[in-house]
């Protein structure tokens, strides 16, 4: 979408970002049904005269709501891409194992609900063509950062092996949000990535 000449001043930039964090929080509180213009606006705590200025379709919102979403996931995982140690010989299946159940645990923590603002996107794109571009960008920025941590400790065929570690991680999130259990990183997560790293490490 082109930004008009109020969206790309600071207070209106300010103003498209105020609206777009309420789309996600609306989104993931009462599903993409929920997502109107007027609870968008009451959310936001601006007129829906202004919501509709910036964004003049449900399809606009939720669109630039997934890249601002794409954005923070991203970036998040990017960080801590740039803070990992180099892997100690032999341990690297188990560091790279816990970090990446620190990223899923983190996003199940205190944010949850924003993990499943992520899940009602994907389904969005998945029945609405228009969304598909903004959440292949996003899917593949995510693999790509996933895949880089795969090829820093070693893993052979790391984008191959990217694609199943994303699989795995999506799922388990579903599984901790719709089942949740207290012991969900130490006795489920932790363990399923070590034996998953290992066997992809171990493939030829």
């Amino acid at each position: 979408m082109t930004a008009t000449p109020a969206a790309a001043s600071p207070r209106g930039a300010r103003s498209r970002r105020a609206i777009l964090g309420a789309t996600l929080r609306v989104l993931r509180d009462a599903g993409l049904g929920g997502v109107t213009h007027r609870a968008v606006a009451a959310e936001a705590g601006v007129s829906v005269a202004l919501t509709t200025y910036h964004f003049a379709s449900k399809d606009d919102l939720l669109e630039q709501a997934l890249l601002v979403a794409a954005e923070e996931t991203t970036g998040d995982l990017r960080a801590r891409l740039e803070l990992l140690p180099e892997f100690d010989s032999g341990s690297e299946v188990e560091q790279l194992a816990a970090a990446l159940a620190g990223l899923l645990l983190d996003r199940l923590g205190d944010d949850r609900l924003a993990v499943i603002a992520v899940f009602e996107l994907y389904v969005a794109a998945a029945r609405r063509p228009e969304l598909q571009a903004a959440m292949a960008a996003w899917s593949g920025a995510y693999l790509e950062l996933v895949e880089a941590m795969l090829a820093r400790a070693g893993i052979p065929r790391p984008r191959a092996g990217a694609m199943i570690v994303v699989a795995v991680l999506d799922g388990l999130s579903m599984t901790q949000l719709t089942t949740p259990s207290p012991d969900f990183g130490d006795d489920v997560v932790r363990p399923a990535l070590e034996r998953l790293l290992a066997g992809l490490r171990a493939a030829s």
